[in-house]
């Protein structure tokens, strides 16, 4: 991943898409916001109609041309250069702004909608080119920065469009000429910028196009739904942008009429909700790092969810006191003002963190020959959506359902997509709950996460084996995916069987050096993988045999390996060290990460010899695991506190020949009787002899001296 989150736009190739893109969002919503202020606080109010019913209305005109046409555009994307397609479409741009400006000029409603419906219907045409040209363009450990780029700039591209569309429409006199300056402007802009693009081979130049949209339509739709990844990420994109359409598109009436706003308000809401899906983008692309996984989705969808319901909850208790409509300084200066933007950022970002994945992986999941009608699909299904949303809102306001109910439904109905959308990300979802059940009773702290990604690919991890909670807590802990060798006496068990299906388990018998050619092979191909050297859990608090398996695998396959240590998961009731240690309900559990290393065996050696030398150095290596993560930097006096604390001062822990034991607090408490009674009798830095047998004296004496400084 790249440091600066906009290097990317320096290239040529992409940075000539993202400022077309940028570009077109902003005469889009340039002239959109500007309707849709006009429909709420003028044109349609006048000619008496309602704009709660127009608002949605509109809103189905912006996505009718994508449900209608974006079988043939996926087809064209296919067939054809997609960058000499793009210059055609742009160069159609400018003839429809001309169009919108004569609507402008005249006043005429009608043909302001028809030149928003052309509007949309070359957005359709440049959807599929846009998304499938980002694989094109890039390799694909940049498409979810790419995507997050393209998404965070379209918002606020978004955000740019509907503040100045809704501040230049209401400009008294010059509004219609400074509105249809900037319009015209944007398209010519983008349409020169689209001359430098350079030539791109067609997917599929052998397509033969199919002129029946309707059958094409479906057909493009089956072929997505083949791939269950595929089309459950299309049905992800088509929900979000479902959700953004209804708070988009009503916002401006829940401004009005909910908390009695005006349309400085409606305009700041909006303004909030581009930042969040902007800010939401940044982050997915942060804490991705590149990898192409729907593990965040759920995230950002619970997120959501959550604060529409708090936006709907502290709605319902204001009470419109006056028939004025207050303006944003007023409004932030209420009690409930900020918690409002606040709920509206926050869901955007939600939003907006669940989204740029999911277009990743319709990107790189799909064939290359088919991308755009893929991407096509896509569209057809969010048109689809938005349709059926944009219906249904206009039948639920004429049953005189509230918007808040309305955006309540939308935070319920959200719940019921994360559940389908987990089914992506099975393991995720478990992550999530083993890593609250591992923080709330085992306070489990992880340190040198930094040592991790640098390994690279091809990593092999290996850790020690101290309990049965082990794998699960790096299955929770280590941020990505990973492939995970069990013992093969343990596969078959109930509790392995009950989470195998969202983790992928491969067991292995680390006796059998031939056991383990399909974790070489894994590692190979740059996958990362967990093993345990010892191959079971210790029964004596150190380290076990370290078998010849994992050596080999590291050595075949020419791996990074990268020690984990896992401390105090020993003291646990599931560890075997039951009479040999104090063991507790909820120890304290830590990870250390420790910096990746390699091992090398001579070029000459082979079979047995050369097993013996792999494994004599993965054995010294975590040896030195052991020892770098261990306190053997503390003083003998705090070792020994630190042991009665952890086993107990009630513990037997000397003894000798009179058969007079002492536990942890006899002990400490005779060595501080002991050692004051010698700093009685000796100065600061005298050296003191002790001359006595191999008894719980000389203990007491050695430990007596050490608290209270003497030599």
């Amino acid at each position: 991943m790249q440091k600066n989150f906009f290097s990317l736009i320096k290239q040529k190739e992409f940075g000539s898409l993202f400022w077309i893109q940028f570009l077109s969002a902003f005469q889009d919503n340039l002239f959109r916001s500007a309707l849709l202020i006009i429909v709420t606080y003028g044109l349609g109010i006048y000619q008496g109609e309602s704009a709660h019913l127009l608002t949605p209305f509109i809103g189905g005109i912006v996505i009718l041309p994508f449900f209608l046409f974006s079988s043939l555009a996926g087809q064209l994307a296919d067939k054809y250069d997609k960058a000499q397609l793009v210059k055609i479409i742009k160069g159609c741009e400018i003839l429809i702004v001309f169009l919108a400006i004569y609507g402008f000029s005249t006043q005429s409603f009608p043909l302001m909608l028809f030149s928003l419906f052309l509007n949309m219907v070359q957005s359709t045409f440049f959807g599929p080119i846009k998304y499938s040209l980002i694989p094109t363009y890039l390799p694909i450990e940049k498409v979810i920065h790419a995507n997050a780029l393209i998404e965070s700039s379209t918002f606020i591209s978004i955000l740019l469009g509907s503040v100045v569309g809704g501040l230049l429409i209401k400009a008294d006199g010059i509004g219609v000429i400074l509105l249809s300056g900037a319009m015209l402007a944007s398209v010519i802009a983008s349409w020169v910028i689209s001359l430098r693009l350079p030539e791109v081979k067609a997917s599929d130049a052998s397509l033969k196009i199919n002129w029946n949209l309707y059958s094409e339509t479906l057909s493009i739709i089956r072929y997505a739904a083949k791939d269950r990844v595929v089309f459950l990420a299309i049905i992800g994109i088509s929900w979000f942008w479902v959700l953004g359409s209804v708070i988009l598109t009503q916002i401006g009436t829940y401004g009005k009429d909910v908390i009695g706003v005006n349309e400085s308000v409606a305009i700041l809401f909006m303004f909030l909700f581009a930042v969040g899906i902007g800010i939401g983008s940044y982050l997915c692309n942060r804490w991705m790092r590149g990898e192409i996984d729907a593990k965040i989705v759920p995230w950002g969808a619970v997120a959501t969810t959550i604060f529409i319901v708090d936006l709907v909850y502290i709605s319902h208790s204001i009470s419109l006191s006056s028939p004025d409509y207050i303006g944003i300084s007023q409004f932030l200066k209420t009690g409930y003002g900020w918690r409002i933007c606040i709920d509206l950022l926050l869901i955007a970002v939600g939003a907006g963190m669940s989204m740029v994945p999911l277009y990743a992986l319709v990107q790189t999941q799909s064939d290359p020959k088919h991308c755009s009608r893929v991407i096509a699909a896509n569209n057809v299904m969010n048109a689809f959506f938005m349709v059926i949303s944009s219906l249904t809102t206009i039948l639920l306001i004429a049953l005189n359902i509230t918007i808040l109910n309305i955006f309540l439904i939308v935070g319920v109905l959200n719940l019921f997509v994360i559940h389908r959308l987990s089914v992506l990300v099975p393991e995720s979802i478990l992550q999530l709950i083993l890593q609250a059940i591992f923080k709330l009773f085992y306070r489990v702290e992880v340190k040198g996460l930094d040592n991790f990604y640098k390994a690279g690919d091809r990593v092999l991890i290996i850790a020690n084996h101290v309990s049965f909670l082990d794998a699960a807590i790096l299955f929770a802990f280590i941020p990505e995916k990973l492939s995970y060798a069990i013992y093969t006496f343990y596969i078959n068990k109930w509790w392995i069987r009950m989470i195998k299906p969202g983790i992928n388990l491969l067991p292995v018998d680390p006796t059998n050096p031939m056991a383990t050619k399909r974790l070489i092979e894994l590692i190979r191909q740059g996958k990362k993988c967990v093993i345990f050297p010892e191959g079971r859990i210790t029964e004596t608090g150190s380290l076990m045999k370290v078998f010849d398996g994992p050596g080999m695998i590291a050595d075949r396959s020419d791996a990074n390996i990268v020690p984990i240590r896992i401390e105090g998961a020993q003291y646990s009731f599931f560890s075997r060290l039951k009479g040999k240690i104090r063991r507790k309900p909820f120890p304290k559990i830590s990870i250390t990460i420790l910096p990746p290393k390699k091992v090398h065996a001579p070029e000459d050696l082979k079979g047995r010899e050369r097993r013996r030398v792999i494994t004599n150095q993965l054995y010294d290596l975590m040896v030195g695991m052991m020892f770098d993560t261990s306190s053997y930097k503390e003083t003998t006096i705090t070792s020994l506190f630190n042991a009665a604390k952890q086993h107990g001062m009630n513990r037997v822990i000397v003894e000798d020949i009179q058969r007079q034991p002492l536990t942890y607090r006899k002990l400490i408490m005779r060595c501080f009787i002991l050692g004051n009674w010698v700093k009685n009798r000796t100065t600061q830095g005298e050296y003191v002899g002790v001359m006595l047998p191999t008894s719980v004296a000389s203990v007491l004496s050695f430990f007596g001296l050490l608290l209270v400084g003497r030599i």
